[in-house]
């Protein structure tokens, strides 16, 4: 795919050094950038992405995506928000998978994972082909990986929903943390159920206060 074609579904504050360059991929992680990546830079609580990007143009990458203008002699695209940027470009990057797809979004303080578990079960006792994201696991198909995270960084979400695509899944069980919806991690989904179970007290300390944790909740 050609850069400025995956662009143009993004706000650009400033550029420098413009080539329509070919990009064979998309990474926000310097260790997993492979020759013709196009590297978007997040800011983490632990780290932040402006700071490896030496390595990632080292390691293949042809242009980067950035908060803060880099001294580089390679593409660079400055964008307000680089995760809600990531999201964005991996659901066009991967052919907007979950649009043909049945999603279905669980978020709760406590149950999700039973939740999830027990509506894929119900899809698949009527011979429904599944896919399923969360806690425990990614799971469709014969492919079964153990999870990182609840839910997935946006770039991997919709790496997931794509090979579930190609591999005729038709309905997708996800978990949804409130982390990943104020990480903008879900942004571009498509989803077609969503269910918010319950809501307590226990994880107020990472959002502030019960009134954020019950926005970002809600926000599904």
């Amino acid at each position: 795919m050609k850069l400025y074609s995956l662009l143009q579904s993004i706000e650009l504050l400033e550029s420098w050094n413009e080539r329509d360059v070919e990009i064979r991929g998309l990474a926000y992680n310097s260790k997993d950038v492979k020759p013709g990546d196009l590297f978007i830079c997040i800011k983490g609580s632990k780290a932040d992405g402006h700071d490896y990007i030496q390595q990632a143009i080292e390691k293949g990458a042809v242009a980067v995506i950035v908060e803060d203008y880099q001294e580089i002699d390679i593409p660079q695209f400055r964008v307000r928000d680089s995760r809600k940027v990531l999201a964005n470009l991996s659901h066009n990057y991967y052919g907007r998978p979950s649009e043909k797809m049945k999603v279905i979004g669980i978020t709760a303080t406590n149950g999700k994972t039973s939740t999830s578990f027990m509506v894929n079960s119900i899809l698949e006792s009527y011979s429904i082909k599944t896919g399923l994201i969360g806690t425990v696991m990614v799971k469709y198909g014969g492919f079964i990986e153990p999870a990182i995270l609840t839910t997935p960084e946006s770039l991997d979400l919709q790496r997931h929903f794509a090979q579930m695509n190609r591999k005729g899944v038709s309905h997708v069980v996800m978990e949804v943390s409130s982390s990943a919806l104020e990480l903008n991690r879900v942004d571009e989904v498509d989803f077609d159920i969503v269910t918010l179970n319950n809501i307590g007290r226990e994880h107020i300390d990472l959002h502030t206060s019960f009134e954020k944790y019950f926005e970002y909740k809600a926000s599904l």
